[in-house]
């Protein structure tokens, strides 16, 4: 069938019949636009359309679908080539529908799955966004601050040292009262104006804690019991993968990710590790006024508030604290010069 052909024969009839596009349209139950698609070839009418538009032209339907009027003598010639090419057609459309349909249908399922995706990581960042990020701004700006003590070790008298368990140290608390608890020992000196305190403790590093199978911190909700989505294996992945060896490489860390968002865009497993590290920080390191770190002969940091200075040092994959509470242990002279005797068994 000829489509430009039969469309002419429509125009050709409307105006015989002095009848316009919309009046024809009225007639048949469509649109202008339809008529005129049809009268310049875009397309055919409906099949259900043909007897209409044949009673309203007074021509045949092998006429219409011939695309002109033909003598009685040729309408049995002519209907089974009409017929033929007819059920051609219909055949094609029916292909174009299918075609059509399976693409809709894909279109629509594509459409489906991108709207679950994006609702289903708007959740996901809504529920796993940690907005207090207070002691990110404390670390962030104590790294800032290009903190560094060169610590030398050296050796003295054998009896000018405290001796404890795990390490010694210059004794400069002979008369300070003792105690001694686990793996803490305290230092205490009180007068009239002031108490100093000096104070040792051993502790496993804060990156050891953040992918422990027991940190509690993480199980914030028992209904939703985040452990189990991002869990112990998960966490020493994640240290694995950033090349966070110890807390020194964890601060760091801290400090370059700080300002870092997730988006949509962002894997299930980026929008856990950012929220796992943003819990951990605010939950867990306490805030400072800046760090300073120690190199030389140790590896390690201080963390130095208002009233006190915690040194850290970083041995073994152990976390050795200590804590100089008192004015006259602020100073990083001090600092070096009774920390170039420490002896960690």
């Amino acid at each position: 069938m000829n489509q430009e052909k039969i469309g002419k024969l429509i125009a050709q009839l409307r105006k015989e019949h002095n009848l316009t596009q919309d009046e024809l349209g009225k007639k048949l139950g469509v649109t202008r636009n339809a008529v005129s698609k049809w009268e310049r070839g875009l397309c055919l009418m409906d099949m259900t359309l043909l007897k209409p538009i044949c009673e309203i032209f007074d021509i045949t339907i092998i006429e219409l679908l011939n695309g002109e009027k033909i003598g009685e003598n040729e309408v049995q010639e002519k209907s089974g080539i009409i017929v033929e090419q007819t059920i051609e057609y219909s055949q094609r459309q029916i292909k174009k529908s299918k075609i059509k349909n399976i693409i809709l249908t894909i279109i629509t399922l594509i459409l489906i799955s991108s709207t679950l995706f994006i609702v289903g990581k708007a959740f996901l960042l809504y529920k796993y966004t940690y907005n207090d990020k207070n002691n990110y701004k404390q670390i962030i700006n104590g790294l800032k601050i290009k903190n560094t003590i060169k610590i030398y070790k050296k050796t003295i008298n054998e009896d000018l040292y405290i001796v404890e368990d795990y390490y010694r140290i210059r004794n400069d608390f002979k008369n300070y009262n003792i105690e001694r608890k686990d793996n803490i020992v305290r230092y205490t000196s009180i007068n009239k104006n002031s108490t100093s305190t000096f104070l040792a403790n051993k502790y496993i590093q804060y990156l050891d804690v953040f992918s422990s199978d027991n940190v509690q911190i993480f199980n914030v909700d028992e209904k939703d019991d985040y452990n189990k989505k991002f869990n112990s294996a998960d966490r020493k992945y994640f240290l694995l993968r950033n090349d966070i060896n110890d807390d020194i490489d964890f601060l760091y860390y801290i400090k370059e990710n700080a300002n870092k968002n997730n988006s949509l865009l962002s894997s299930k497993r980026e929008i856990l590790e950012k929220y796992a590290l943003d819990l951990f920080v605010s939950t867990t390191i306490p805030k400072v006024n800046n760090i300073t770190l120690i190199t030389g002969d140790y590896r390690g940091y201080i963390f130095n508030r208002d009233t006190s200075r915690e040194i850290h040092i970083i041995r073994d994959n152990q976390d050795y604290i200590f804590t100089l509470i008192g004015k006259e242990f602020q100073s990083d002279e001090y600092i070096k010069d009774i920390f170039s005797t420490l002896e960690i068994k």
